[in-house]
């Protein structure tokens, strides 16, 4: 059951952590990150991890920096991955999605954000990068990714052979910059309007089939620089998108 603790929490001043092969569940924020960014290194390493079932939001940073590879965040109750005020990120072969049907949900699964507003004021903070490599963004809803943007301080993103889902089925979006999709400053090589062929994604089983549409889309150098999957499947030929390599589902 989702909301049972409250969160796995990094405030300021915390440096060079390290979550590995872990499972977080059932939080109300699965980690909320605050440790501010360094020139030593991201404030937060996540490799190999789960984290599901968060009544709230799975990964919440706030102007820190994360290192994150083969992690896989599903089924929150708003967010899966949330950034505010800014910061430095690098996502390489993971999957976000949102699958979440205990309530109602109309907040995407990423949500890119330069901004955090307090009771006595608006904060602004420079999204230095937001890099997503050989990604997976998909979940139950039309439009699974959503940004906030102040221009008084950098917003920087990209997504790199990746699949996102965003249908924008009546153009509310049509002649927004930041979801201009033919933009290759922002967007390259994505897959949208495919399905990903989860095993069974409500129930958190997000292994894919050899019929999803990121099936060896990967970018290759970017897979050498993690050559396994989180199951420890091998992907450094024509690497799949995700965390997970494709294999045959049962029927």
């Amino acid at each position: 059951m989702p909301g049972q603790w409250g969160t796995i929490l990094l405030t300021d001043g915390s440096v060079n952590n390290t979550i590995n092969y872990a499972t977080i569940k059932n939080a109300t924020v699965g980690i909320l990150n605050e440790a501010a960014p360094t020139a030593s290194g991201p404030s937060l390493t996540l490799t190999n991890t789960q984290i599901y079932n968060a009544s709230a939001v799975g990964l919440l940073n706030r102007f820190t920096s994360v290192d994150a590879s083969n992690t896989v965040i599903n089924n929150c109750g708003q967010f899966s991955m949330l950034v505010q005020l800014g910061g430095i990120y690098n996502f390489t072969h993971c999957t976000f999605t949102n699958y979440w049907t205990q309530s109602f949900r109309d907040t995407p699964a990423v949500f890119l954000d330069n901004t955090l507003q307090t009771q006595e004021t608006l904060l602004v903070g420079d999204l230095a990068q937001a890099n997503f490599t050989n990604c997976i963004v998909y979940g139950n809803q039309g439009e699974e990714i959503g940004f906030n943007q102040d221009t008084d301080a950098n917003f920087n993103f990209k997504f790199t052979n990746s699949q996102i889902r965003f249908d924008d089925v009546f153009g509310d979006f049509i002649g927004e910059p930041l979801y201009d999709f033919t933009n290759v400053n922002l967007y390259q090589d994505i897959i949208r309007g495919e399905e990903p062929d989860f095993l069974l994604p409500t129930e958190n089983m997000l292994q894919v089939g050899e019929d999803t549409a990121g099936n060896g889309f990967g970018l290759q150098s970017a897979a050498n620089a993690v050559p396994t999957d989180i199951i420890g499947t091998n992907r450094t030929l024509s690497p799949d998108i995700g965390a997970y390599e494709s294999i045959i589902l049962p029927e």
